[in-house]
């Protein structure tokens, strides 16, 4: 079974991982839905990807994702897809009839937020 955190934002696909407050968290099993559950983020800051690893979560998808968070999700072996919007459930379809793809791209926050910042040796992964 595959454990797959989607980062939430109403019934859509969340624009930032690390400030989604919500994940809807995917259990599928030979490429179907088996089961869901929203969960609320609880976590100090910084430890977001270590509790959705503590969780079982072996794939994140979000609208977008800092550096750190994925050069800590690569260290841990977990899988990201960042780039996907729209409703929770197309995108989950999308996922599982292998149309989802990531783009890779660090989020634009980070690129030209000056005030927000992302250092990754500190304990912020947004």
């Amino acid at each position: 079974m595959r454990k797959i955190a989607i980062a939430l934002d109403g019934n859509g696909i969340a624009g930032h991982f690390g400030r989604s407050e919500r994940f809807q968290i995917m259990y599928t099993h030979d490429n179907k839905v088996q089961g869901k559950e929203v969960i609320r983020k609880k976590h100090e800051p910084g430890q977001l990807i270590q509790y959705l690893a503590d969780r079982g979560v072996n794939l994140i998808i979000a609208g977008g994702m800092g550096e750190c968070a994925q050069k800590k999700l690569t260290a841990l072996e977990m899988e990201f897809i960042v780039g996907a919007e729209g409703h929770v459930d197309q995108v989950m379809q999308d996922y599982l009839n292998g149309k989802l793809r990531s783009t890779g791209e660090v989020c634009k926050m980070h690129l030209y937020d000056k005030s927000h910042t992302c250092m990754c040796d500190s304990s912020k992964e947004e």
